[in-house]
């Protein structure tokens, strides 16, 4: 009886998942820092599941970057900077940070499969 249960509800959350992700593609949002100095930054995202924010704090190593979020986006949703609740970015001296809540700061690209993900460009 409870092989059967155990069975029933992993194969519900298999069919739950497989439901969001046809519906919302899964789609990445990286932060890339193409200045010669670390930067390091937090970030605010409210968390549908658990219904709260949720701070992260994140380094982004000289000219690499990292990803901040991955979630189910609609391909006409809202702007992709609106997917965070906040950003704090820490200053670095000689090195121009971006406003992460300006919508031409991301830019929209697709990879090799031809799904679309978002790059925020943090520092140069």
């Amino acid at each position: 009886m409870k092989t059967k249960l155990f069975t029933l509800l992993i194969m519900g959350l298999f069919f739950t998942q497989c439901a969001v992700v046809g519906s919302y593609p899964v789609t990445n949002f990286y932060v890339k820092n193409n200045s010669t100095k670390p930067i390091q930054f937090e970030s605010t995202v409210f968390k549908y599941s658990i219904r709260q924010n949720v701070t992260v704090p994140f380094i982004v190593k000289p000219n690499d970057s990292v990803l901040a979020r991955q979630v189910g986006y609609k391909k006409d949703g809202v702007n992709p900077q609106s997917w965070f609740t906040k950003f704090d970015i820490s200053e670095v001296a000689n090195v121009t940070i971006f406003d992460p809540n300006k919508p031409e700061n991301w830019k929209k690209l697709k990879d090799k499969n031809g799904r679309t993900f978002y790059t925020f460009t943090i520092a140069e």
